[in-house]
């Protein structure tokens, strides 16, 4: 019995269009009334998630947001944090000064707000996009022991391919690299992902890893997806994330998620007869 359902918002539950279909709104209301509790798990910030929840009308503190790729846990009406793994600040800087050295951008986000050094077209996106604060600042200004959720690289995509093979050893043992998008590289703290906080959501919930459905379609999905007892993955998603699902289901332009949770969950909708 799946008792916990964790989504993927883009690429997953957000078609092409960053839009909820019908049928997807449906079939969440289904397996929400079958037992499942929903948690929205995403890279966005806990803020980018919440008209998202609200518009699913599960604005409630039954349901969860997982953002900042597992960064933090929170009960999605309260705010209330079940789970926290963030960087220090001081670690952080050390990311800004490397951003600073290779000639790129970054944002370090907070738990409700965000810092630039510099405002350019990529940092204002992602402020605007998630409804974020941001604030234009020296990230050498940040307390040693602040904690940081993530920092995000953001500039032309052949800026941060130049900087990828000369990351230094040091910082890959410090963090984990996501890469979300050709002009995003995401550092989080070492161990962190968005399997790690599902899992600790799960066991504050009294649930087990085996009642845990995990659906995505990106290199930040790819641990939920094959340790989670149901992994489901995106039809729109790469090869490798594919071969690490129990079932692939269709793409987020043909209701993939609806497909996928009337498929697992036996929720009979007529949508999806014979298909």
């Amino acid at each position: 019995m799946v008792r916990l359902v964790a989504l993927d918002m883009d690429g997953t539950l957000l078609n092409s269009r960053l839009e909820i279909s019908e049928a997807n709104r449906k079939a969440i209301a289904l397996a929400c009334e079958n037992g499942a509790r929903i948690v929205l798990c995403s890279g966005r910030p806990i803020k980018g998630l919440v008209r998202y929840i609200e518009e699913l009308g599960l604005y409630n503190d039954e349901e969860f947001l997982i953002g900042f790729n597992g960064a933090l846990v929170v009960q999605a009406k309260s705010k209330k944090r079940v789970y926290e793994q963030g960087m220090s600040g001081k670690d952080a800087k050390v990311l800004a000064r490397t951003a600073s050295e290779i000639g790129a951008n970054c944002i370090i986000h907070f738990a409700d707000h965000a810092m630039t050094p510099v405002e350019n077209f990529y940092s204002t996106l992602e402020a605007t996009v998630n409804g974020i604060p941001l604030v234009i600042g020296d990230p050498e200004t940040i307390d040693d022991h602040a904690t940081v959720m993530k920092v995000l690289f953001l500039d032309y995509e052949h800026i941060l391919e130049g900087y990828l093979p000369r990351i230094p050893e040091a910082i890959r043992q410090k963090h984990e690299l996501v890469r979300t998008a050709p002009f995003f590289l995401e550092f989080l703290d070492k161990g962190l992902s968005k399997y790690s906080a599902l899992s600790a959501l799960a066991r504050e919930l009294g649930i087990g890893n085996e009642e845990v459905m995990a659906i995505g379609d990106s290199e930040n999905d790819y641990e939920m997806i094959k340790y989670s007892g149901v992994g489901v993955a995106m039809g729109n998603a790469a090869d490798e994330i594919k071969k690490a699902a129990k079932l692939v289901t269709r793409t987020e332009d043909e209701d993939g998620v609806a497909y996928a949770l009337n498929k697992v969950m036996n929720l009979g909708m007529e949508e999806f007869k014979g298909g």
